[in-house]
């Protein structure tokens, strides 16, 4: 798994069976993310959340993002349940954390590699997530 950004708030974890994605805020400021956008992206599907217009991510504190079908409750600020989406999976997942004005401010990519004695997660230049 790897992944970057641009400011305090970063794409902590997905999920790789596609029950949430997890932002954490790193800094030590709350950040406004109403109308940000987090797109998960998993093969040809694609799932996108957005964030209510007075959504806020508190310092030093998560903020998870759920499938609908997670079995998890909607309390916002931390913790979101999407209406009948759930996040996509595959082999490769690729999300980002897009702002209003929609640029990547986060991302996070991971492959799953199968190997002989269980599973591994790794991101090798030559096995990443190819995006069109």
């Amino acid at each position: 798994t790897t992944g970057d950004g641009v400011g305090d708030l970063i794409i902590e974890e997905h999920d790789v069976e596609g029950k949430f994605i997890r932002l954490y805020n790193k800094g030590d400021e709350t950040i406004s993310v109403g109308n940000w956008v987090v797109r998960s992206t998993a093969g040809e599907l694609e799932t996108t959340f957005k964030f209510p217009s007075r959504a806020k991510a508190l310092p030093g504190k998560h903020v998870t993002i759920w499938s609908s079908n997670a079995n998890a409750e909607h309390q916002p600020p931390n913790s979101y349940v999407m209406k009948n989406q759930i996040w996509p999976h595959d082999r490769c997942i690729r999300t980002e954390l897009l702002n209003p004005d929609r640029e990547v401010n986060a991302w996070r990519e991971s492959v799953l590699n199968q190997s002989f004695n269980g599973v591994q997660y790794g991101s090798d230049a030559d096995k990443n997530c190819v995006i069109m």
